[in-house]
């Protein structure tokens, strides 16, 4: 067995050992890592599992008070909870998580798409059995196709679509489970470009409502990163008298939106639970009020100020934030109708 006790080097980095020192002050590794006795690797398993778990439980405990968080995370205590980056990235994926796993209208988009094509295939069935007797008679076979289709549910409906660009052009879910795209296109006359692109992607969306839904809200976590950026970027101009870094304003933004992100997320588990049972209108407001108000002490709390001049400051944030967040959703959305 070759002998690792004596080495004078970190097995991580290979930088020299101090003589008296426990941990490389390099890299951090303790001095006796490279011992492999049950006793040793135990007691590290249980040292690394419960100080994630205590950085973890220490943030949770905090994450109302983001200015907090911020403030110890600039003043160097990392050790002790998550990075900002970690709870930010967490609390989203949460949030989306939850959204996804209980939006009420997937299952029933789903059913809805599959009554309606059961209802066509059983009346294509009819229509082939038919239509051979008046193969001749154009006049016919297309009463006979408007008759047949006459009584399925929604037929007559608009496909959905964003805007009113169904409506505008005529288009119906009959023309859609009944027509190609092509001959659609070909119909309606859309030259466009965005034309096409909005109803392939609309038809694509009424064929497997539910991928596409995940894939959309999916891609909307997209938003909160770029308006997290942004927002961070603007924070730096409206408080540049303040001598704050850019590091901070990104910190405090993540940690502020980790907060909204857990409170979304608690708001939606609650909805679910009482679902049938209470009126959740009342919890709803409560919790939006909560979260506007945790949004502004914290701001407050941060940032400090007179009270004329933090208010100032604060309408301009919230105005910018509700811009950045709005042309970020299109622009994302935008991209995202693109590839569904």
């Amino acid at each position: 067995m070759p002998d690792t006790q004596n080495k004078n080097y970190c097995l991580n980095c290979e930088k020299q050992f101090q003589a008296s020192e426990e941990y490389c002050m390099h890299c951090g590794q303790h001095r006796l890592s490279h011992d492999l006795s049950a006793r040793v690797v135990i007691r590290e398993l249980f040292h690394n599992f419960f100080n994630i778990d205590s950085r973890f439980f220490h943030t949770v405990r905090n994450i109302w008070r983001p200015y907090f968080l911020t403030r110890a995370y600039i003043a160097g205590k990392r050790k002790s909870y998550l990075l900002p980056t970690q709870t930010f990235l967490f609390t989203l994926f949460l949030a989306f998580t939850l959204i996804i796993f209980f939006l009420p209208s997937l299952n029933n988009m789903t059913k809805r798409s599959a009554l309606v094509r059961g209802e066509l295939a059983a009346h294509e069935s009819s229509f082939d059995t038919i239509a051979p007797k008046y193969i001749a008679d154009t006049t016919v076979i297309k009463k006979l196709r408007a008759d047949l289709y006459a009584d399925v549910d929604s037929m007559n409906n608009f496909l959905p679509t964003l805007f009113s660009f169904a409506e505008k052009h005529n288009i119906t879910l009959s023309d859609v489970y009944n027509k190609s795209v092509d001959s659609i296109i070909i119909e309606k006359k859309l030259d466009k470009w965005y034309q096409k692109l909005i109803l392939r992607q609309s038809v694509n969306m009424l064929y497997n409502p539910i991928g596409s839904t995940k894939f959309l809200i999916g891609n909307t976590s997209w938003v909160f990163v770029l308006t997290v950026l942004l927002t961070a970027i603007f924070a730096k101009l409206v408080y540049m008298r303040g001598g704050f870094y850019l590091l901070e304003h990104l910190t405090f933004n993540m940690y502020m939106h980790s907060t909204i992100f857990l409170l979304i997320s608690i708001g939606i588990l609650i909805n679910n639970l009482l679902e049938g049972v209470a009126d959740v209108d009342t919890f709803n407001a409560v919790l939006g009020f909560m979260g506007l108000a945790l949004i502004i002490w914290n701001i407050h709390k941060y940032y400090q100020g007179g009270k004329f001049r933090s208010f100032v400051k604060m309408s301009l944030m919230f105005t910018f934030y509700i811009l950045t967040f709005s042309f970020c959703l299109l622009l994302v959305l935008g991209i995202s109708l693109v590839f569904i």
